[in-house]
């Protein structure tokens, strides 16, 4: 039934197999590094609303290092450097 190898899987269903495993540990921080890297629009959409989901529903801290400016735009608070200086933003909702 089950008999589906991870490497045959699609960049996104394996990314997604990746935070599954995670997730059933029930951390209380999830650092995810670049987890939308390599994948579509729909998938790192899908891939973002589970880390979400997780920050809800477990009451986890999510924790995402990405250089995709579009997908920080996403996130509730920013840590960034600039010229070597740590910087926060909130962008507003």
């Amino acid at each position: 039934m089950f008999d589906t190898r991870a490497g045959s899987l699609s960049k996104g269903e394996q990314q997604k197999t990746v935070i599954a495993r995670a997730l059933l540990m029930k951390p209380t921080v999830i650092l995810a590094d670049e987890p939308a890297s390599s994948l579509d629009t729909v998938m790192t959409d899908r891939v973002l609303r589970i880390l979400k989901s997780a920050q809800k529903i477990l009451g986890s801290t999510v924790v995402l290092a990405t250089h995709d400016l579009n997908l920080a735009k996403r996130a509730d608070q920013l840590l960034y450097m600039e010229n070597g200086a740590l910087k926060t933003y909130e962008p507003q909702r």
